[in-house]
């Protein structure tokens, strides 16, 4: 097949849509398929993988963030079977129009709850949340398949009135780079000592993602467990005002801040962890949980949207309320029962393995696209 996929987020941009689509496209094309991504421009970027087509540009005031400004005939004249988007704005509209003239099958992966970032718009969020909402529900409408990271996306699609056919396939992680990864020398290099426990998180800093939650949290953690430092691999426009509360909770000689890291290089930081925390209120799936029960790390996690099907609780990790006592009594139960850790990493790497292999998840994929494309509407 000759499938056209087009995104907002890839690289250099770091972010979990952007190694989605990466993967996802490496294990197609290792299927047979070839792939053309059509994706923003970033000024002195070269690309080393093949079929990518880059669109102007600008940039945003979210850091290190492009959008692309799409023109009449962007598209290259290629006999496509199938175009697969990853955005219903920008260029998902664009390849929505282009699917739809071209009628060919349109397969949209619904990876981002839009309402839960309208923090970003400078407009009253009434309105703009009445405004994402209809204009989602009338591109769903328009698209032959959306793909959606699990059960409870596919229903919190059907709560929002959203009709059509939805498959709840997961992100995949690269099993194979995990495998490779080590932790060597890298707590050394953030003067982290190699006896304490290490709490980690990855992603990025922003509102959205409720990070001082986990500094109140490991404030508490620290009070009982002291021999323990939190590691956040993570950037974004937050980072200052999180690095000034670290210091106004006392917290800062135990927070190290370790910058956004790519893959593979990020699973050198997860291989040198104890345990993952997140937050997040608005996952639709948390592709870095999966890739810290792939690294070993049994995860405590704010128990909120599509992050849930990513833990199996009291097997492989902790889901939680958004409650401090709480989340920081499971954490601190790991720390201290260092025989339940070792079997809940064992757990969580054969359950990840298991439910988020990116070869099996490609597989998945391909079998939607050979569905529209045999079976037209």
């Amino acid at each position: 097949m000759k499938i056209a996929v087009f995104t907002e987020s890839y690289a250099p941009y770091i972010s979990g849509v952007a190694r989605s689509v990466e993967l996802l496209k490496k294990e197609l094309e290792a299927l047979g398929h070839h792939i053309y991504l059509f994706a923003p421009d970033y000024p002195g970027h070269k690309d080393t993988e093949k079929n990518i087509i880059r669109i102007p540009s600008i940039a945003t005031k979210y850091p290190g963030f492009r959008i692309p400004v799409p023109y009449p005939g962007f598209i290259p004249d290629i006999d496509f079977d199938l175009v697969h988007s990853n955005s219903p704005f920008g260029l998902g509209l664009a390849s929505l129009n282009y699917a739809k003239r071209k009628r060919l099958p349109f397969v949209y992966s619904f990876h981002t709850i839009f309402t839960d970032y309208l923090h970003y718009i400078p407009l009253p969020k009434p309105l703009t949340k009445k405004t994402f909402a209809a204009y989602i529900r009338s591109f769903c409408k328009k698209c032959d398949c959306i793909v959606a990271p699990n059960k409870t996306t596919v229903r919190y699609l059907d709560d929002f009135g959203i009709r059509g056919r939805i498959e709840a396939i997961p992100s995949g992680i690269d099993l194979g780079l995990i495998e490779k990864a080590t932790s060597k020398g890298i707590r050394n290099s953030l003067g982290i000592p190699e006896t304490a426990n290490v709490l980690l998180y990855v992603g990025r800093l922003s509102k959205e993602k409720n990070v001082p939650f986990l500094l109140q949290a490991f404030k508490n953690i620290l009070l009982v467990e002291p021999d323990t430092y939190l590691l956040i691999v993570a950037g974004g426009p937050e980072e200052e005002p999180l690095k000034k509360m670290a210091t106004d909770l006392g917290i800062a000689q135990r927070t190290v801040f370790a910058g956004q890291k790519g893959c593979p290089e990020v699973f050198n930081y997860y291989k040198c962890a104890d345990i993952f925390v997140f937050a997040s209120k608005t996952e639709t799936q948390g592709l870095v949980i999966a890739e810290a029960k792939a690294c070993g790390l049994p995860a405590v996690v704010v128990d909120a949207q599509g992050v849930k099907e990513s833990i199996l609780p009291g097997e492989d990790g902790f889901l939680t309320g958004e409650n401090l006592d709480d989340f920081s009594e499971k954490v601190v139960t790991l720390l201290k029962d260092g025989a339940l850790r070792a079997i809940m990493s064992e757990r969580a790497a054969k359950n990840s393995a298991r439910d988020f292999s990116s070869g099996t998840i490609a597989k998945k994929v391909e079998s939607v696209y050979n569905s529209l494309i045999k079976c037209p509407k």
